[in-house]
């Protein structure tokens, strides 16, 4: 395999219709494609599915883990019963 393995903090990749998304997004007007368009990309971007060690350096290793950190909480907001945090924020006060 002759692909040139990147770093894991060198910029990721994207297309004309992520940064469509994305600023479609920010303006708050993301149509519903747009919006899954950039969550999956914004996942993929974290790695969260990738394997965070990197074998030359901790360093890099301890970068994607703070990339893969990102990923997992956005994916743990989409699981959680949001009902049940609205109740318990009420009854915190």
């Amino acid at each position: 395999m002759n692909k040139k393995t990147k770093k894991p903090y060198e910029p990721v990749s994207y297309v004309a219709a992520d940064v469509s998304a994305a600023q479609a997004f920010v303006d708050g007007n993301a149509d519903e494609f747009q919006q899954k368009r950039l969550f999956k990309w914004l996942i993929e971007a974290s790695g969260y599915y990738e394997l965070s060690y990197q074998p030359d350096s901790a360093r890099d290793t301890d970068f994607m883990e703070g990339r893969r950190f990102v990923g997992a909480q956005l994916l743990k907001l989409t699981k959680l019963n949001a009902s049940y945090i609205a109740n318990r924020e009420n009854n915190a006060s």
